[in-house]
Formats: structure tokens, C-alpha cells, sequence
């Protein structure tokens, strides 16, 4: 079985004033889809299947466009990657995010790792990343966003991409942001790292540190009793975290989409296309009713704002 539970933390802060920080006790389950539904049908309390108070539900998922929604999981990622990469990773998929508990799922990011098959220049006992698929869901606007992250030419443990921001995540963040992002193969530790710079300066850092354990019933007992809310605790964070950023006075930024040019503004020229970035660059699709760098709350993968 590779599915497993990781428990660790997040880490957010905010360099430009007003200066903010948190950091965040949280669990995710790393889910291999090909292991669904059966991998939860045996547990108390969980499902893949039906109704249950711990469940995995496919609408959670790249399921905002319905034709997504009607395929299985592991197929819609392949596609989606195949769509963007022009080459479809043929090898285990694995879902890092929160699972619906008591009917609530919010995940600000979910993460699908693909790796490449067994034998296709893999060492044995070894596993190797095709792509990672970062799927960002945005609050209160509850669009979806998704990266796909091209790994077949990385050099090194690490996983680097950097790319100019495409999608509104936080109200307290500009759009003129540049992401870099660094990522390691999951294996006893997964580690995600994410920076935002404006103008050639640090304006935002986010880490997700955690560490695996077992994906079994007496592990996510135990997790649950120390964590019984997961979905409930991210929302909170994110809206308590506003909260103290507009304490601080810090600068409100509308959504996109809700600015328009007067009528009788005279007429701008076309934007400049942006500077194509020097490392592996996410082809990003247009934003859809859903971590590119902050998160709905400014920074976290769990929840709360930066």
C-alpha cells in the first residue's frame, strides 16, 4: 500500500508590512487513487463509496467543470496533464489533500503527484516524478485554479518552478507577484515550499513540513481525535487571519474580475506579455468556479491569511 497519512505543519509570513506570521498543526491524507475506493471502505467512520462522516467525494476534486466531475479521478489528472504537457504520465497517481469530514471540504490546495511507471528509466525499489498538478481553491469566490508543474527535467532531490501569479488566491495580496516553488518526492518527509517576490524582493513565504505515517485504523484514530475538524479548522484560519490582517491595516486588493475601466477612461494599450521564467513553467488554464503562492488567506496550505 503507498497511501499514507501525513501529519506535520504550516509555516506563513509576510515580509512586506504590514509584517504577519502563523503556523498551523495540520494532517492530510496522501491518497493513491488506484487504491480508492477500496483503501477506505474497510475503516470506520470513512467511505469512497457513500455517505459517511470521513469521506472521499469526486466533486471535491477537478470537478468544477462537469465534464471533469463525470470521469474517474486518476483519469480527469491524466488528462488534464496530458492537455498541457502533450505527454500523459502513465504511472501511480497520489491526491495530497483533505478529505470531506462531517459533509465540509475546502481544500485551498490540493496537490496530485504523478510519478512515471515502473521500469521507464527507474531504478528499481526507486520512484520519479512526471508532474505535479497544484489545484487552488480561492475563498469567498470558490474558484479553482490549476497548475500542472512539469518535472521530467529536473536536476537533483528538488522539484523548481517559477512563474509569474495568474490567479486572485488572497485579497491581501497583489496580482504583480512572481511564485518560485520547490518540491521534494514524497516519501518519510514531504516538503513544500513556496516564495512570492515583487520588483525583485521577497514579499511572501509559505512551507508545508510534514511527516509520514501509516494509513491505518488505529493512526487516524488517533489523529482524529487530536484533529477532529480538519475542513472546519482551515476555514477558520483563513478568516481569523483576514481578520488580524485587517487589524493591521493591510491593503485590500479587489478580485480581477471586479475591476472595470470607466467608459470615459481613455483606452490602454495591451499588457505586455510577461518575461518567460528560466526555470520549468506551469501552463496555467483559465480560472475556474478554485497554492499559487498565498493562499485564500494570504498563505497557507491549511488555512489562514498572509
Amino acid at each position: 500500500m503507498k497511501s499514507r497519512l501525513y501529519i506535520g505543519a504550516v509555516h506563513h509570513r509576510r515580509m512586506t508590512a504590514p509584517a504577519h506570521r502563523f503556523r498551523y498543526r495540520l494532517f492530510m491524507p496522501y491518497l493513491d487513487l488506484a487504491e480508492l475506493p477500496d483503501l477506505l471502505d474497510p475503516l470506520w467512520f470513512f467511505s469512497a463509496r457513500k455517505s459517511a462522516p470521513i469521506r472521499f467525494h469526486r466533486a471535491d476534486y477537478l470537478g468544477s467543470h462537469p465534464a471533469s466531475a463525470t470521469r474517474p479521478l486518476i483519469d480527469a489528472v491524466r488528462e488534464l496533464v496530458e492537455e498541457r504537457l502533450s505527454d500523459r504520465p502513465k504511472g501511480p497517481i497520489r491526491l495530497l489533500a483533505h478529505l470531506r469530514c462531517f459533509g465540509l471540504c475546502f481544500n485551498p490546495v490540493a496537490f496530485y503527484y504523478c510519478f512515471e511507471p515502473a521500469g521507464a528509466g527507474v531504478a528499481a525499489g526507486e520512484e520519479k516524478l512526471h508532474s505535479i498538478v497544484a489545484e487552488i481553491t480561492n475563498t469567498p469566490w470558490l474558484e479553482r485554479h490549476a497548475h500542472v508543474l512539469d518535472c521530467r527535467r529536473s536536476v537533483g532531490e528538488a522539484h523548481r518552478f517559477s512563474f509569474d501569479k495568474a490567479f486572485h488566491v488572497s485579497p491581501f495580496m497583489p496580482m504583480e507577484h512572481r511564485y518560485h516553488w520547490r518540491f521534494m518526492t514524497p516519501d518519510e518527509r514531504l516538503r513544500v515550499s513556496m516564495r512570492s517576490e515583487s520588483a525583485g524582493r521577497s514579499v511572501f513565504a509559505a512551507t508545508l513540513d510534514m511527516r509520514a505515517r501509516p494509513f491505518d485504523g488505529r493512526v487516524l484514530a488517533r489523529t482524529l481525535v487530536r484533529h477532529p475538524w480538519m475542513s472546519a479548522s482551515v476555514i477558520k484560519g483563513i478568516y481569523w487571519q483576514a481578520f488580524g490582517l485587517a487589524l493591521k491595516r493591510a491593503r485590500f486588493h479587489a478580485h480581477p474580475k471586479h475591476l472595470r475601466t470607466p467608459p470615459d477612461s481613455p483606452r490602454l494599450s495591451a499588457p505586455t506579455p510577461p518575461t518567460p521564467p528560466t526555470t520549468p513553467i506551469e501552463r496555467a488554464s483559465p480560472p475556474r468556479s478554485g497554492l499559487s503562492g498565498e493562499y485564500p488567506s494570504g498563505e497557507d496550505s491549511s488555512g489562514g491569511k498572509g
